[in-house]
């Protein structure tokens, strides 16, 4: 056999090739959920941050522009809020790496100790 009437392997052979449109048809429940789920939310809720909107739903929303962030950043409530959440943020995170550093090196323990008894036990 030489290389000209030689055969491709099997692996090698054209597979057919999925079509554009059914790629997208796969696509497009997941690119729709996600933005009915987490971008359409995200955008509404900038736009009504930028609204002074009555309450009791009486009344029509008015742009303020950004006079809601200035007073959220006036309030020393806002100040302490940030303050705990950082603090909380920097236990939790500290106490996470803490824990799993600890849980792994159990986890070394066990496995070397019952690694080195079985290593005893059928030792010959």
């Amino acid at each position: 056999m030489n290389l000209l009437t030689a055969q491709k392997p099997l692996h090698m052979h054209n597979k057919p090739q999925k079509s554009n449109k059914e790629f997208v048809s796969l696509l497009l429940p997941a690119v729709a959920t996600l933005f009915i789920i987490t971008i359409f939310p995200l955008i509404y809720g900038v736009g009504i941050s930028f609204s002074s909107i009555p309450k009791a739903g009486s009344g029509e929303a008015k742009f303020i522009g950004f006079t809601n962030y200035v007073n959220l950043f006036k309030r020393v409530e806002f100040a302490n809020s940030v303050v705990i959440t950082i603090k909380y943020v920097v236990v939790a995170v500290i106490l996470s790496i803490v824990f799993g550093f600890v849980l792994a090196v159990l986890m070394n323990l066990i496995l070397l100790a019952k690694s080195l008894s079985l290593d005893c036990l059928f030792y010959r």
